[in-house]
């Protein structure tokens, strides 16, 4: 009977993580069908000046929670009311937050950058509120309504935020709001997903008394010293490449980038985060019934390498030449970028295939130490290439590099602390790496030579 139990329940787990990849891969397959109109209707100045302002919002919402909102996730169910309290109290942060960081925003534009971004600073203002505050509710609620095991409400969630976005960015856009159109597209995107999941959400979302804020804060101090600097350093790592661009490269090479990593974030993450939260659970009940997870974390990353073998090679050899047939020839930048970053691409697959592993092993220190060998590798990146190459590929060269060497050393390391010889990883991977590049190499030059 117990054994039926468990079976149904995993049976049940499965389900609702299909549930809710049915609706990011419908989210994530509109974003790349819609990529096409952009490009074409906006060009890449625009969404390199939108990629720039979303790299800022994302660091400032990082830290607009005070690290608070994973309290959503592990309170008990049952105490509805210190949960909405705490719901409240993140907001009324997230608020202040977000009024504070715009006007700073609108200084830095103002005094700094206003003839790079080339947008009016009412709009500016306005935008960069909105956005900020939205990004944060959006996750604020997505943890609610998560915690209540709410999966229909999660499935529609990334479905009517890129439909959202694609309607009305590329309608506005062909009707010659071409300075604006992309920026109003993905705000309205955010307001229709934040006024559907709100429904979901706790009634009200402010609270002004300071014993609520005294009450939460105090009792959640641990959060406020571990997980704020964590969420900050991770997406710090993940948006200076930006900041290095826009200063470097300008605004131009900045759209270039992100366009390239907008097409390869959609395939990478449908693979990478179904395969990491089977393994993640599936760990973790092998882990809570005291049994290793050594063996079962090293198949399940060699199961991820024989998966991304072809879709790599076809990335490295073929995505160039794709990206500019989907994109418009204008973008030939962003396919040589694309075959450069897509090296990139396949370790992070491999990370994302032992998703939570560093929680498993309550070695977070792990991605700590990784998080900052990443920041530094990357900066040094992009200062040998601005004032020894002057050239953006080199920038991306060496950074692939850098990527490479830690992420190799960061997986020898945890293999060790499962119990699982570290050379088998590495043979493994050096193997699929030489592969990937030999046969790419033959593809292009058979392609050439037709």
């Amino acid at each position: 009977m117990k054994e039926k139990f468990q079976k149904l329940k995993k049976s049940k787990r499965l389900q609702n993580i299909a549930k809710v990849s049915s609706g990011t891969l419908a989210g994530q397959l509109i974003n790349i069908f819609s990529v096409p109109f952009f490009t074409r209707i906006y060009g890449a100045e625009i969404l390199g000046v939108w990629a720039f302002l979303n790299a800022i919002f994302l660091v400032v919402n990082s830290f607009s929670d005070l690290g608070l909102k994973q309290v959503i996730m592990i309170g008990e169910k049952t105490d509805d009311e210190y949960n909405q309290l705490v719901y409240k109290v993140i907001s009324s942060i997230a608020l202040v937050i977000s009024i504070v960081s715009t006007v700073i925003i609108l200084f830095f534009f103002l005094l700094i950058n206003s003839s790079e971004a080339g947008l009016n600073l009412l709009f500016l203002s306005v935008y960069s509120f909105l956005a900020i505050f939205t990004l944060q509710q959006i996750q604020i609620c997505n943890a609610w309504i998560n915690r209540r095991a709410n999966y229909n409400v999660l499935m529609k969630n990334p479905l009517i935020n890129n439909f959202s976005f694609a309607f009305f960015g590329i309608v506005l856009g062909l009707l010659g709001f071409v300075s604006y159109g992309y920026f109003f597209g993905w705000l309205i995107g955010q307001l229709i997903t934040l006024s559907h999941i709100k429904k979901h959400s706790p009634k009200g979302l402010l609270t002004f008394k300071i014993s609520d804020f005294q009450n939460v804060i105090q009792k959640n101090l641990v959060f406020i010293k571990y997980q704020l600097p964590s969420n900050v350093l991770i997406q710090i790592k993940g948006q200076i490449p930006t900041f290095f661009i826009q200063t470097f490269f300008g605004i131009v090479y900045l759209g270039y980038f992100s366009i390239t990593l907008k097409m390869l974030k959609v395939p990478v993450n449908l693979l990478g985060n179904a395969v990491g939260r089977i393994f993640f659970q599936e760990a973790s009940d092998l882990s809570s019934k005291g049994k290793a997870i050594g063996m079962y974390t090293y198949n399940n990353m060699k199961t991820m390498m024989k998966f991304s073998l072809i879709p790599m090679i076809l990335f490295v050899s073929l995505g160039s030449n794709l990206l500019v047939v989907i994109l418009g020839e204008d973008w030939r930048t962003a396919g040589e970028m694309f075959t450069i970053i897509s090296f990139q691409s396949y370790f992070r697959l491999l990370m994302m295939s032992v998703s939570g592993i560093t929680a498993l092993l309550q070695k977070q220190h792990f991605r700590m130490v990784m998080s900052i060998s990443q920041i530094i590798s990357i900066c040094l990146a992009f200062t040998m290439a601005n004032f020894i190459f002057d050239d953006i590929f080199a920038a991306l060269i060496i950074l692939t590099i850098g990527e490479i060497i830690i992420n190799i050393v960061f997986f020898c390391k945890m293999f060790i602390e499962i119990d699982v010889p570290y050379y088998k990883y590495l043979q493994d991977v050096l193997i699929n790496f030489l592969i990937i590049i030999t046969a790419s190499i033959v593809i292009r030059y058979l392609i050439s030579s037709i």
